[in-house]
């Protein structure tokens, strides 16, 4: 799981009020402080930013004002203040404390400058990027289209802030599945920055970040780590190790590592990214879920259950807390759970947490949340959770629907091959070999290509393929598969996981039905289908 990255502007904001009009006149208290907490606010010094930014409010509001000027003057003044201050909780995941100043700054602005200000524009996206970070895409859409519209007017269409905000729509497009509306989006975005700002300026990091996404997204994993990579290359130079940014860029990372099979490295960048992001936010914020999340994962890849099953649940309990409990991210959430609980054989406790994400997708408080789930990963959705209940004949049908959509995306994709893998899994279950060996075989074939001979995707339907040569008597086809299945597991789980010794339990078990030549009794094979 991996947050999507947005700029807000609010010292745009800021300066641009006191621009307007020689009436808007501040003490130079009040440019101090908030000059002061804008510095703090870019150092991730968030107690700092909130005392600067409410000192310079109390400044403002004690100003004297009769004339109907004055009056505007210090409504200006102290709608920038809560602008920045809302920043300043949004940042910190405090959503609902930032949503309302957000709007008591927009509505100011618009009583003293009119709704097609670029002030006012700028103010918008900030109350945009707040709904984009809480899954409310509907909502931030049309506020982002309009702040384009009056800052191109204002800034020209080359200029950095309709880069910023064109990037920002791009992940509004991004959680609606508009991806192919998406890419040219941030690929417009980032050519304005590098041109504008320079290769090397941290907004350029932030699209960088959002452009791997999309290539993770599209199945372009070399690319996604190219962008990633440079990402946290820009932000450690500018920012230092230690900032918020930088975990960002760590957990993307970390992320890709895990498509590539490297759970060492992924667990690495994951604990460094946690240890920021825990001790600059405290054990309950948005990204530290994230990162929580992500651990628990990677553990339960590891074959590293209790210790996934813990990190779980503390995802769980700290999202439901900061991100509330319909956010689309608690779903994704309640679905690793669900798996790792099958796993677990909890299945009683997997199937409420099923029933709560499939209530929050479809559920009338969480509009948003159903759209951020593209129609694949609706289908394989569907095909796990049957697959569980042993509904072998649905699962199958929705699998096969999930290849026919996974081949949208191009017949190498990787979401192919899981859709193959299990369904061919399902026909393997519904004693159906025939019919499932050529569909193991092609999802063999395509990670194979995608990510080597080695890759640990490859794990699942090598041993799915393996079973089904067993099941027709085949057992010198299956004895080199079960032995690669171990190698490759071995190599990325260790050499205790409980995965690699049942690999190996099952590989020696075939081999003595091949070299002795004596009637054995055949390992217990049950493969799980794996939604990745």
């Amino acid at each position: 799981m991996s947050i999507s990255n947005s700029k807000l502007l609010f010292c745009l904001a800021a300066s641009l009020i006191l621009s307007v009009g020689a009436c808007l006149a501040q003490s130079e208290l009040w440019k101090s402080e908030m000059s002061a907490g804008r510095t703090s606010l870019q150092q991730a010094d968030y107690a700092s930013a909130e005392k600067h930014f409410l000192a310079a409010q109390k400044d403002a509001e004690g100003l004297p004002a009769t004339s109907q000027q004055e009056i505007e003057n210090k409504d200006g003044l102290i709608a920038t203040c809560q602008n920045n201050l809302a920043e300043t909780y949004e940042r910190q995941g405090k959503y609902a404390v930032a949503e309302p100043l957000y709007k008591q700054a927009i509505a100011t602005y618009e009583k003293i400058l009119g709704p097609d200000h670029k002030v006012v524009a700028v103010s918008t996206s900030n109350l945009a990027s707040l709904y984009l970070a809480q899954g409310k895409f509907a909502e931030a859409e049309p506020l982002y289209l309009h702040a384009i519209e009056v800052t191109e007017k204002a800034f020209g269409s080359e200029s950095p802030e309709v880069a910023s905000l064109l990037d920002n729509l791009a992940q509004i497009y991004r959680g609606l599945q508009k991806n192919a509306e998406a890419e040219p989006l941030i690929k417009r975005a980032l050519a304005i920055e590098e041109k504008t700002l320079g290769p090397d300026h941290p907004d350029v990091a932030v699209t960088l970040s959002n452009m791997s996404s999309q290539c993770l997204t599209a199945g372009k994993i070399s690319e996604a780590k190219q962008y990633m990579e440079r990402s946290l290359k820009i932000r450690e130079k500018a920012f230092g190790p230690d900032h918020p940014d930088v975990a960002q860029s760590l957990n993307g990372l970390a992320v890709i590592y895990g498509k590539l099979g490297n759970y060492t490295q992924e667990e690495v960048l994951l604990k460094r990214a946690l240890a920021i992001r825990e001790k600059k936010f405290g054990p309950n914020h948005p990204a530290v879920v994230e990162t929580v999340a992500n651990m628990a994962v990677l553990h339960q890849n590891q074959g590293k259950y209790a210790l996934a099953e813990l990190e779980e649940k503390r995802a769980l309990t700290v999202g439901e807390k900061t991100l509330g409990p319909n956010h689309p991210r608690l779903a994704v959430i309640l679905d690793n759970y669900a798996n790792l609980l099958r796993v677990l054989n909890k299945n009683a406790e997997a199937q409420k947490m099923e029933a709560r994400a499939t209530q929050i997708r479809g559920g009338k408080n969480s509009a948003t949340a159903s759209v951020n789930e593209s129609e694949w990963d609706k289908l394989m959705r569907a095909g796990v959770m049957a697959a569980n209940q042993h509904k072998y004949a649905d699962a199958a049908k929705s699998f096969s629907a999930a290849v026919t959509e996974a081949e949208k995306f191009g017949p190498q994709d990787p979401r192919v091959a899981i859709s193959l893998s299990n369904l061919g899994s399902m026909y393997d279950s519904m004693g159906k070999p025939a019919q499932a060996e050529p569909l193991l075989k092609r999802a063999v074939a395509i990670e194979e290509k995608v990510f080597g001979p080695t890759h640990i995707n490859l794990a699942s339907p090598l041993e799915t393929l393996a079973i089904v040569y067993c099941r027709k008597k085949q057992f010198s086809q299956a004895l080199p598969l079960l032995k690669r299945v171990s190698t490759i597991r071995e190599k990325a789980l260790g050499p205790t996981s409980p995965a690699v010794l049942q690999s190996k339990k099952n590989y020696a078990t075939i081999s003595r039905i091949v070299t002795q030549r004596i009637p054995a009794k055949l390992p217990s094979f049950n493969p799980v289908p794996i939604k990745q």
